[in-house]
């Protein structure tokens, strides 16, 4: 699914929600889902109230674990005096499969 979501940078969210649904059958209610979340690309506290405010996000049982080390990450930022320089883009995946966090790209 990741691999799809790496083409963004090449491919409109039109064809790559096709790519989810009609290749790799994510259903398409959960397309819509990714849709709406890869919209974000705000500062990182920002953001990371967004998804703990969200019911959805919550619901999901790796979110504890992925909430908690974004917020790890906002911690260091601010102790840092950087976080206003810092934004999360949810739209950046990587295709290979072995990584198993945050993705850091400047």
């Amino acid at each position: 699914m990741s691999s799809s979501i790496d083409k963004l940078d090449k491919k409109p969210w039109v064809k790559v929600r096709e790519e989810l649904v009609g290749e790799k059958g994510v259903a398409p209610e959960t397309a819509d889902i990714i849709g709406e979340l890869i919209k974000i690309h705000d500062p990182v506290e920002s953001t990371v109230a967004q998804l703990l405010a969200d019911p959805c996000i919550q619901s999901h049982p790796k979110a504890p674990a992925v909430l908690q080390e974004m917020q790890v990450l906002t911690g260091f930022l601010k102790c840092l005096g950087i976080e206003q320089y810092i934004e999360l883009n949810l739209s950046l995946a990587r295709g290979l499969d072995y990584y198993t966090g945050l993705v850091y790209e400047y």
